[in-house]
């Protein structure tokens, strides 16, 4: 009897880079840029992009959750709405915060 061949759900890849190496800072002055810094609310509406982003074909095979392992129109709808329910709550305990 043979084992089934194992197919990962997700890779990852990172590279490793130290503090003192041209990419380390390189990569720092990108994020300290002034159009990765702009308004809170640039940045909600981009949040609500990722899913559609993540759905592409590109990137992966399926939408999935710890409930589903490939969504459906209904299930990423769904989901979507409630990413935009958690960016909307995170914005209200900020502006508390603040």
């Amino acid at each position: 009897m043979s084992t089934p061949p194992v197919i990962p759900g997700v890779v990852l890849k990172t590279k490793f880079v130290t503090s003192d190496k041209k990419a380390f800072q390189d990569y720092v002055d990108y994020v300290d840029r002034d159009d990765a810094k702009k308004e809170q609310e640039a940045n909600e509406k981009l949040f609500t992009l990722y899913q559609d982003y993540m759905d592409s074909p590109d990137k992966t095979s399926s939408l999935f959750t710890q409930q589903s392992n490939q969504l459906n129109d209904e299930e990423k709808k769904q989901l979507k709405k409630l990413f935009e329910k958690a960016q909307k709550n995170n914005s209200i305990m900020w502006q508390d915060v603040i």
